[in-house]
């Protein structure tokens, strides 16, 4: 990271100007985690991944600049970086693969990989609405505390992932690689996922309220040289109460010129209640890189349909945007 945009960043979060010249800083700081068991009545009882309470987890930028006589300048930015970040985790690798340690996501994230470039656009994904978010559900764990292992490649295409975490493991199998005249991606998952509420344990109360999700997904893709890509995906979840099951199935076909990507996506997924109806989506998507991918404007148009007995009405949205990478 350039140190001046640093330093930049900086002035500005203390209000002050810029001049000419910029304190050179540098940057430091560590992870610090920690899995911690607890034998009692709470919430936390039971194994947890934490971020260490004796010192904890910081980013923190340093630096001075001589100024005139024998006078010195300086800062000292810190900020702390809470356990709810994206990533909060440390990790050690080798011949053996990688072990990784603290708040990051689990086996299951990554596993099925959508080969068309427009997947990626922010305008790609689809309005979340009651039960209607379901056409479009990912079908992924959120990030959370866990201690996963990732093997090093096997056979030159394929890998393996595990996680264990608070009333959750999860594995995957996945492979990639040049196929033809093009490339592909496969992968499988399962994740069993009992989750607590309100402090109460779902392996004990009430099964049939708390959720205590099983994930069995696999999804796979092919990218021609031509820029002409397919990828599908089916899963099921298995929640807790058999009225909250379902499946899902979907496919998507894109296909990427230059520096465009235009794409089409069909959902459907399948309630297990009669009343939850049977969702599905149509998902038209865009984008265009700029400044060599630095940046992407992107559009999407979405149908989705919750097709209900009792609510039946389409919700269609239009999105428009920028992503701007910066490194």
């Amino acid at each position: 990271m350039d140190k001046k945009l640093i330093a930049a960043a900086v002035a500005s979060a203390l209000a002050v100007p810029m001049s000419a010249q910029a304190v050179e800083i540098s940057a430091s700081g560590h992870v610090n985690r920690v899995i911690r068991h607890i034998d009692g009545p709470g919430m936390n009882e039971g194994w947890n991944h934490d971020d260490s309470a004796a010192s904890g987890s910081r980013f923190r930028f340093t630096g001075t600049e001589d100024i005139a006589g024998d006078m010195t300048v300086g800062v000292n930015f810190e900020f702390s970086a809470a356990p709810t970040n994206r990533h909060s985790a440390v990790s050690l690798g080798g011949n053996f693969g990688k072990l990784t340690m603290g708040h990051t996501g689990p086996a299951t994230n990554a596993t099925t990989h959508d080969v068309s470039s427009s997947g990626l656009a922010v305008g790609f994904s689809c309005p979340h609405a009651e039960n209607k978010e379901m056409a479009c559900e990912t079908m992924t764990q959120g990030r959370t505390g866990v201690l996963r292992y990732d093997s090093p490649t096997i056979g030159g295409v394929g890998s393996f992932s595990m996680a264990l975490g608070k009333d959750l493991w999860d594995a995957n199998i996945k492979a990639s690689g040049s196929l033809g005249n093009g490339t592909y991606s496969a992968g499988i998952y399962y994740a069993d996922d009992s989750a607590q509420t309100d402090g109460m344990d779902t392996d004990d109360m009430m099964d049939d309220v708390y959720n205590d999700i099983n994930r069995l997904v696999m999804g796979a893709g092919y990218k021609m040289a031509s820029g002409t890509s397919v990828s599908v995906l089916w899963g099921d979840v298995d929640k807790a109460g058999e009225m909250n099951d379902y499946s899902s199935f979907g496919i998507k076909v894109g296909h990427d010129w230059g520096d465009n990507g235009v794409a089409v996506l069909y959902r459907r997924t399948d309630m297990n209640s009669d009343s939850m109806g049977d969702p599905n989506a149509l998902v038209f998507g865009f984008q265009h890189k700029l400044a060599g991918g630095a940046a992407e404007v992107h559009a999407g148009y979405h149908i989705v349909d919750p097709d209900k007995m009792m609510d039946n009405q389409k919700t269609r949205t239009f999105a428009v945007g920028m992503r701007v990478k910066f490194q």
